[in-house]
């Protein structure tokens, strides 16, 4: 925590992690410590705010949450106006050919398939289900909740029993899993920024954690046939991601993706646009930053943020119809989330890399 006291005292928690680093003026005359920065942002901005709304009678922690928000926005802007860095996407990642897919001219080796479905048939008809996998489904599907655990742990809990009642179609089960697992969450896992210095790891994973469960139940309410529900799902997601929420920006593309989605099921394509535009704003916030977390954070997630942002812009230009720019768009955000997994694996809290996949191949089969 870092704390200026005169008058009024003003501790700005989360800052000094958040800009980690020194920074250096835009002009390059001189360097200036993050302290120094931090001081001076104090100064110049957080101290007209705090001292006259305590001479009027307000309370220290009322004026100082006053003037934190605009002290931390004067840190970042100074961050930016140092170290920004144009507005530019990663690199495209390319793709290698596979000679099977080369559809330019058969090789010498080509053999006509035949004219019945026969071959596809023997294929079925070889497949047979998986009762060892589908018996371990059915047993933590009704699995009964643990005793005596923390209420992170019943909520993880929850959260897999959802998951494993889903892939045995059980959606409306999958669904009051979900929820609970929200509910329960929600009363036990601190939404704090991920970059709080005072924020234990495990705590800031639950953050993770709590975003994914959102947009897995706000999934299984669409699926359940409540849009409406599902949109306020992800509505309270969003809320508790914006950084005056407590939460963290990434989880923020992919909820403004599926909130364009169920607005355009619903017919309101321009209002899924005013999200394409919020997207638009954030990723260049992201792109541009000189804030160290920030960089590095897009560094490494990057293709995950300008994927589900391409994604987002592919299913506006198709509800308009404008097929040929979505199926360049879809293209493009499957190749940078294909591009995106092994980074989202690392994570202390991963997906599944079978849902991951399953988000790629979405996108393969909405360019088809």
């Amino acid at each position: 925590m870092i704390a200026m006291c005169g008058n009024g005292c003003l501790p700005l928690a989360g800052v000094g992690i958040l800009l980690l680093g020194t920074i250096v003026w835009a002009n390059g005359a001189s360097a200036l410590t993050l302290q120094e920065a931090i001081e001076q942002c104090k100064t110049t901005v957080g101290k007209p705010i705090v001292q006259p709304c305590m001479q009027s009678g307000g309370s220290k922690d009322a004026c100082i949450a006053k003037a934190t928000p605009p002290v931390k926005a004067c840190v970042v802007k100074a961050m930016t106006a140092a170290h920004g860095r144009p507005n530019i996407p990663l690199p495209l990642p390319t793709e290698k050919s596979d000679p099977q897919l080369d559809l330019k001219a058969p090789s010498a080796g080509f053999v006509a398939p035949p004219r019945t479905i026969s071959d596809i048939t023997a294929i079925l008809d070889s497949e047979k289900p998986d009762a060892d996998g589908i018996g371990k489904r059915k047993a933590k599907a009704d699995a009964l909740p643990p005793t005596g655990g923390s209420k992170g742990d019943l909520a993880w809990f929850y959260y897999g029993r959802a998951q494993a009642r889903a892939q045995l179609g059980r959606t409306n089960d999958s669904l009051d899993d979900a929820l609970k697992a929200i509910e329960i969450g929600r009363g036990a896992l601190k939404m704090r920024r991920i970059d709080d210095p005072t924020c234990a790891s495990t705590v800031c994973e639950d953050v993770v954690m709590m975003a994914r469960v959102r947009h897995f139940a706000s999934n299984q309410s669409a699926a359940a046939g409540n849009l409406k529900q599902a949109l306020a799902i992800l509505q309270d997601l969003i809320r508790d991601s914006s950084p005056s929420g407590g939460g963290t920006r990434p989880s923020l593309f992919n909820a403004y993706r599926q909130v364009a989605s169920l607005l355009i099921q619903m017919g309101d394509i321009e209002q899924a646009d005013a999200y394409l535009r919020r997207s638009q704003a954030l990723l260049q916030e992201v792109r541009t930053s000189g804030v160290p977390t920030m960089r590095a954070a897009y560094a490494t997630y990057g293709h995950s943020y300008e994927g589900h942002y391409e994604n987002h812009r592919a299913i506006i230009f198709e509800a308009r119809g404008q097929f040929r720019e979505a199926e360049d768009a879809y293209r493009q955000a499957e190749l940078r989330q294909r591009a995106s997994i092994k980074a989202l694996l690392a994570q202390k809290t991963p997906p599944t890399d079978s849902v991951l996949m399953q988000g790629a191949d979405f996108v393969v089969l909405n360019q088809g």
